[in-house]
Order: C-alpha cells, then structure tokens, then sequence
C-alpha cells in the first residue's frame, strides 16, 4: 500500500461505534493488506495497532476487527511499519515524531521486561535502576 493522507483513520472513529463509511472501508482494506503479507498470519495473527495493543501483541482478524471498532488505531500510526509500509527518510515525508510519546514507549516495555524478570526469574527490584525519559532525549 502507498503512503497517503490517513486522516480517516482517527477522523473517521467515534466511540460510541458510529464510523464514517470511509473508515469502514478504509479499515477493511487496511485488514485485508495486513493479513495478506504472510503465510501464517491467520494462524499466528499480526501486530495489532488499536489503542490498547499499540502493535505489541498478535491478534487473529476477527479480534482485530473487533479492536479497531471499539478502540481505534493507536496515535499517530500513520505509517504502517508492522503491516508491510517501510520508512522513508523523514525529510521526504515532512513528519515529526513525537519524542515524549516514544520515551513513554520505551519506558514502559522496560517496566514490562522488569515485571517479567521479577516472576521468571526471581530478580529482586532493586537490581533494576529505571531509566528517566530526559536521558533518553539524547538518544531519540
């Protein structure tokens, strides 16, 4: 799929489950793209991009059907990077990131990887010193 203006994806959402036809139409085609890349994805599931996943867990299409209806696509997922689009150099695409959001990201998957050492394997708290988001500026 190209790169296009994909303001329907957020425009096009209400929560009270009154989508615009072309967000209906859109989201189809945007499933119909993601579980058409690989062989097994209907068995294992893609990234899920709605607004509780934010493309960290695999969900089979009938979950995320139900996901985009009740959540939504996650913010600012405009480029689908888990579902087969690839970056392009930022100048080219005129897009800014949002550092803030990224560093919350970053900390929070390490929160995750913590609480799963803790259960696994025992790890106590206090070997894990937590990184803050204004360190990570000078890596973003």
């Amino acid at each position: 799929m190209s790169i296009e203006d994909r303001s329907w994806m957020y425009q096009g959402w209400n929560d009270n489950g009154c989508h615009s036809q072309e967000w209906v139409s859109n989201t189809n085609a945007f499933l119909d793209n993601a579980f058409s890349i690989g062989y097994s994805v209907e068995k294992t599931g893609v990234a899920c991009p709605c607004s509780d996943c934010c493309n960290r867990v695999r969900r089979r299409r009938h979950v995320m059907t139900m996901h985009r209806c009740k959540r939504g696509f996650m913010p600012g997922y405009t480029i689908w990077t888990e579902h087969g689009e690839h970056l392009v150099s930022e100048p080219t695409l005129g897009h800014e990131y949002n550092t803030a959001e990224w560093g919350r990201t970053v900390q929070s998957q390490f929160q995750s990887l913590q609480s799963f050492m803790e259960v696994r394997y025992d790890i106590q708290p206090s070997l894990f010193s937590f990184v803050p988001i204004e360190l990570l500026s000078d890596y973003i």
